[in-house]
């Protein structure tokens, strides 16, 4: 069967959702690396997904032909809030992407929509002159990021309310030379 889903700016009529795929896919996917009782306790504590990121003009899904959201994703210069649970958070300067919020539908994974998913980031910010992207990556986003070129600049560790830890990563990839591949 041919895949016919489309890539378009997300919109506020799609928040709805978003936020059931993420918390789908967070839930699923990340069930191998992390406790389910640390997932629901982040679930609990930190916004997976903020409307503002909409506003910016930056954030995306992936949609399937019956118009269900299969994955989304996005990049925004603005500092997550979930940054301040992180340790190791650094400002970000400059032609600096941050990834933000990027899930796909566990029934989705491994069927390449991540990859399509962040092609059409990196292609976005490097249309409006980002030249590097950052992200705070989970364990189960990991290797899909490094298969597609980013590398871990350091081990961060999330701090919740509870006192509960989540180990991430920072990561991060240059964008020079991929408008170029683009092309």
């Amino acid at each position: 069967m041919p895949d016919v889903s489309q890539i378009r700016k997300a919109a506020v009529r799609d928040v709805s959702g978003i936020l059931d795929l993420q918390t789908q896919a967070f839930l699923g996917l990340a069930s191998t690396f992390y406790s389910l009782d640390l997932m629901h306790e982040v679930l609990r504590e930190v916004p997976l997904f903020s409307v503002d990121l909409i506003d910016e003009g930056h954030y995306f899904v992936l949609e399937g032909p019956n118009g269900k959201v299969l994955g989304s994703g996005g990049w925004s210069q603005k500092m997550p809030s979930y940054k301040s649970a992180v340790a190791a958070a650094k400002p970000t300067f400059g032609r600096v992407a941050i990834t933000r919020s990027v899930y796909v539908h566990p029934a989705s994974a491994r069927q390449g929509f991540g990859r399509r998913i962040m092609q059409h980031i990196e292609t976005d910010a490097i249309d409006h002159g980002m030249t590097r992207m950052t992200m705070t990556a989970t364990l189960s986003g990991m290797p899909l990021y490094r298969r597609i070129g980013y590398r871990v600049t350091d081990k961060q560790c999330a701090v919740l309310e509870s006192g509960a830890r989540v180990d991430l990563y920072g990561m991060e990839k240059s964008l020079i030379g991929e408008s170029a591949r683009a092309a």
